[in-house]
């Protein structure tokens, strides 16, 4: 695992920022919003007993965008669902940093998040990530693994990855169960997209 280094973490923010700002990919992603959420659906729909969406009380999209992935939860039957990004969009996505998630600890039932090049302190990331979620609570990762990052990405994950839950994850989460570990071999949203990961925190364990 290879992190691209940064001047200062304000420098990260605005590489970010500049993706995500474009007028033309915003245009884009926001005229396809509906057929990309119908792709998310096809992705999240075989995880159905998995998660039970309908029986959730709250889920997060880590770096969301324009929410596509937040309209595929909602119709599956999370309905208290949002999405996190540096830059907001309507009613899917607020702003905030994924490094730093303004929520309580033990307040969320459910993470998804397919932004993992993009994490700059991966310790950071994947302590807030546990210290929101509820106990039982589920967290959804999916990774690209051997593929050559774009401009804006930070984070490098190479053939090691294939074992990423033993070699990244499991000393950094110190509550919780591995689900899944799987490979893909085509995503429906996002064919870069080929291994998830799928941790639940344990039920008798509160991060204090």
């Amino acid at each position: 695992m290879k992190i691209r280094s940064f001047k200062n973490y304000s420098d990260y923010i605005d590489l970010q920022k500049e993706k995500t700002t474009d007028p033309k990919r915003r245009e884009i992603w926001i005229n396809n919003q509906r057929a990309n959420a119908k792709m998310f659906a096809y992705t999240f729909a075989p995880y159905h007993d998995t998660f039970n969406y309908s029986e959730l009380k709250s889920g997060l999209c880590l770096g969301a965008r324009t929410g596509e992935e937040v309209i595929a939860l909602r119709d599956l039957g999370l309905t208290n669902c949002v999405g996190i990004d540096l830059v907001s969009h309507e009613d899917l996505v607020i702003e905030g940093d994924v490094h730093e998630l303004s929520y309580e600890d033990n307040s969320i039932d459910f993470i998804y998040t397919n932004i993992f090049d993009h994490i700059l302190d991966v310790d950071k990331f994947l302590h807030e990530v546990e210290r929101v979620l509820c106990p039982g609570g589920k967290f959804f990762l999916q990774l690209q693994i051997g593929n050559n990052l774009d401009k804006y990405g930070v984070l490098f994950i190479g053939p090691e990855g294939y074992n990423f839950y033993d070699n990244f994850i499991k000393d950094k989460f110190k509550f919780h169960s591995i689900l899944e570990e799987a490979p893909l071999y085509k995503t429906p949203h996002n064919h870069a997209l080929n291994w998830n990961i799928i941790l639940q925190k344990e039920a008798n364990d509160i991060t204090i």
